[in-house]
């Protein structure tokens, strides 16, 4: 036997709001912390941290090339070592003749 109309807008309007309060729970949730970089530069050179759950690559916060260090959190500023030789980039501006 089909449901009432009413009961059936009732039910619909029950599961649209319980929806609404479980992803505003997950959103709550999901909320990141307080982060943020007073100052940083982008520099040459860089590579690729990771541990269980976070990930960085690059260089960042060149100036403070001491550790940072907060409650929860360690970034390790400076210049990262190179595994391989590093070689000039080719003359991409005349490599077609463009000069003739």
């Amino acid at each position: 036997m089909p449901l009432q109309p009413r009961l059936r807008t009732r039910l619909s309007a029950s599961r649209r709001m319980l929806a609404s309060l479980l992803l505003a729970a997950i959103a709550t949730v999901a909320h990141a912390g307080p982060f943020r970089l007073t100052s940083a530069t982008t520099d040459a050179g860089g590579g690729h941290s990771q541990a269980a759950r976070f990930s960085v690559e690059g260089t960042a916060a060149q100036p403070d090339a001491s550790r940072l260090q907060g409650s929860r959190f360690t970034l390790e500023g400076g210049f990262w070592p190179t595994t391989e030789p590093t070689t000039p980039p080719a003359d991409v501006l005349f490599q077609h003749s463009f000069e003739d």
